[in-house]
């Protein structure tokens, strides 16, 4: 067999492997679709943990909000866990964070848009799924740094560029000497290299955390890029800010691929020449640079993916119900609703009644007081920030929403049941004696003497 014979086998092996390699990954991605395909429309089973959803509120912890939102006792009282995790059907962290931010609120700003939105997503399969597919493609990391470090770009690991300044004066100084005694230069070089290794090892164990950030940011800029080509119609201002700031994030994607790519090298050319020449510092140093002049751009796109994330998952949301309807907001003290339900009730009884804007309701335990309170609240926040109601007709007067239903006594703070019901009572008087129209629930279990 001949040297080209010998050369046409490598080639065919190496050939061989790389379409096997493409025909994994077009499969892994058609398997990929298809479950994006299949889950739409579905009721999102809940795989994550504690620590999934503790991560999932950290953009709402560092968001500074304009208007009132959901606060503590609410949430509890409303078991809005519950209805984040059946409403909560996105592909990315980002989707996560942005989705669990935006039902803390209590009212949507844009409601029109948004409904525009959902809508359009809902028609538009395809351009749906592409979007979706390039969302997954994001990731969904546990306690990712990517909020915090667009949040508040002094969060990224410092080094001393001084220590790399000087690394590179050495690489470079070595090189020189070889040039002029090839014996002593050898050993410089050598010793350089090592130095440069080392120095390259200290530098990636202490920027490591930032790499998930890096790699989720550069993932997240594709995905803006996917959806400035197929610019639907119904996000143009959307997609026009990203077209504005794409030539901006190229500049930052293209240096933290360049060391995510170095940094998952083993023996690569690229390891070998960027470790001897420091260069990964400049990288570096330049791209933090970068975050902290184009900190606001780099949020504004974030929020968008997610607000894109967040109409597609509501418009999945819709299609898993029997039924719902938008709200009709009146200027009304009065609430009317026809066959209400709980979105967590399997076995749901409808409601329908009109009532004023005071109402107090008594009965037995375990009678469905707080259930029926909770379905009037749980469905005012849906329809005030989703435009979706779990009825054939609810209409009422926009309000913000405060609850006090689950009191108990805390032996972390020393509060008695006594105690804590006093504080919720001063809590919703001042509420009460506000401007803002409010619904106001507020439940008191009466304890038959022993």
């Amino acid at each position: 067999m001949g040297v080209i014979g010998v050369y046409g086998i490598v080639f065919g092996i190496v050939g061989l492997f790389f379409l096997f390699y493409f025909y994994y990954v077009y499969r892994r991605n058609q398997k990929i679709k298809a479950q994006i395909r299949a889950e739409y429309g579905k009721v999102p089973e809940w795989k994550l943990d504690g620590r999934d959803y503790a991560s999932m509120k950290k953009y709402y912890h560092q968001k500074q909000f304009e208007g009132a939102v959901l606060d503590d006792i609410t949430w509890t009282d409303l078991n809005m866990d519950e209805i984040f995790k059946q409403v909560k059907n996105t592909q990315s962290s980002i989707g996560d964070e942005y989705s669990y931010y935006f039902i803390r609120r209590q009212k949507n700003p844009d409601l029109q848009h948004f409904e525009e939105a959902v809508q359009s997503m809902d028609e538009k399969a395809e351009a749906r799924e592409r979007l979706q597919f390039a969302f997954y493609r994001i990731g969904r990391k546990t306690n990712n740094q990517l909020i915090d470090l667009l949040v508040d770009p002094s969060k990224f690991p410092k080094i001393s560029m001084l220590l790399i300044f000087l690394a590179t004066i050495i690489s470079i100084g070595s090189l020189i000497w070889l040039a002029i005694d090839i014996d002593y230069g050898i050993l410089a070089v050598c010793l350089s290299f090592c130095l440069g290794m080392i120095l390259f090892s200290i530098v990636l164990r202490k920027i490591y955390q930032a790499f998930e950030a890096l790699g989720m940011f550069t993932r997240m800029v594709r995905a803006a890029k996917l959806m400035v080509k197929l610019d639907p119609p119904v996000f143009e201002k959307e997609t026009e800010l990203m077209r504005k700031n794409l030539n901006v994030f190229k500049n930052i994607t293209a240096l933290a691929d360049y060391i995510i790519q170095v940094s998952g090298s083993s023996n690569s050319l690229m390891m070998i020449i960027t470790s001897y020449f420091s260069l990964y510092g400049y990288a570096y140093f330049a791209m933090v640079k970068l975050f902290r002049k184009y900190r606001s751009e780099a949020l504004e796109l974030y929020e968008t993916i997610g607000y894109v994330e967040l109409c597609i998952a509501i418009a999945s949301y819709r299609n898993s119900l029997t039924y719902y309807c938008q709200p009709d907001f009146t200027d009304q003290n009065q609430i009317e609703f026809e066959e209400i339900i709980h979105p967590l009730l399997k076995k749901a009884v409808p409601n329908t009644h009109r009532m004023d804007n005071k109402i107090l309701i008594t009965g037995s335990n375990a009678s469905g007081k707080s259930t029926f309170a909770r379905t009037l609240a749980v469905n005012a926040v849906l329809g005030q920030l989703f435009n979706t109601c779990l009825a054939k007709r609810y209409s009422f007067k926009p309000c913000a929403i405060y609850s006090s239903m689950n009191l108990k006594d805390d032996i972390v703070t020393g509060d008695s049941f006594y105690m804590a019901e006093i504080k919720s009572l001063k809590r919703l008087l001042k509420i009460a004696e506000s401007t803002e129209y409010a619904m106001i629930l507020w439940m008191k279990c009466l304890r038959a003497p022993i």
